[in-house]
């Protein structure tokens, strides 16, 4: 099953015109490729950058690692990858307000161990992935400590790239996004990985299409409560 990753970076060495892609294992990541990334961030309020849409990643394993970089595509057409040799002291981590998110409840961030640190997993980010699960990171460019990384399990008939997208984070009967219980612990995936702008882009197409094509008694209600 896919895993949805969303990347928040604080890049100041980025310029007008420059690109910032996270580069890694698996297609979406342009298996350590630059240029054939899809891992595209968007410039928001310097020096922030930020993903528009979630990264879908696939394993065949319910455990695994994924490994990635962020890179910086000059508009020269050079490349600058992320170089860990500075170190980030938690006390310069922001709040998620200032990341630009409501307030949230607490999620201890990651913290690097010694081996992390000295040993060759240093070269290259590393993302534990457990389960079905979406994911949040929020990363300083040439910073290998994260400024704050999430995640949260998702039911097994979470498909938010399916119309509808009817599955709610969370894992369990009552443990999910619809519970009062927990709706606060999941206000921050829900903004990040809802799918409001996915139904509307498709209820456009479908009103167009309705236009042009006259529909049998009943079949648009129906359409419209799958799409919610």
């Amino acid at each position: 099953m896919p895993v949805e990753l969303a990347f928040q970076c604080s890049c100041s060495s980025a310029r007008p015109g420059d690109q910032l892609r996270v580069v890694g294992e698996g297609s979406s990541l342009g298996d350590w490729d630059p240029h054939r990334s899809t891992a595209v961030l968007q410039a928001g309020e310097f020096p922030l950058w930020q993903i528009t849409l979630p990264v879908l990643v696939t394993s065949t394993k319910s455990c695994w690692s994924l490994e990635y970089k962020y890179v910086i595509l000059r508009e020269d057409g050079s490349v600058e990858w992320e170089e860990f040799d500075r170190t980030w002291e938690a006390s310069e981590d922001p709040r998620l307000e200032d990341l630009g998110f409501d307030e949230v409840p607490s999620t201890e961030a990651s913290s690097l161990t010694e081996e992390e640190v000295s040993g060759s997993r240093a070269r290259n980010r590393r993302l534990e992935i457990e389960g079905d699960c979406v994911v949040f990171c929020s990363e300083t460019f040439n910073h290998l400590a994260s400024t704050f990384k999430a995640v949260w399990p998702i039911s097994t008939d979470w498909g938010p790239e399916v119309a509808g997208g009817s599955a709610t984070i969370g894992s369990g009967k009552h443990r999910n996004s619809q519970n009062p219980l927990f709706k606060l612990q999941y206000q921050l995936p829900r903004q990040l990985f809802g799918t409001a702008h996915r139904r509307g882009r498709l209820v456009s197409v479908l009103c167009k299409l309705g236009d042009r094509i006259p529909l049998a008694p009943g079949l648009w209600t129906q359409i419209m409560g799958y799409v919610g």
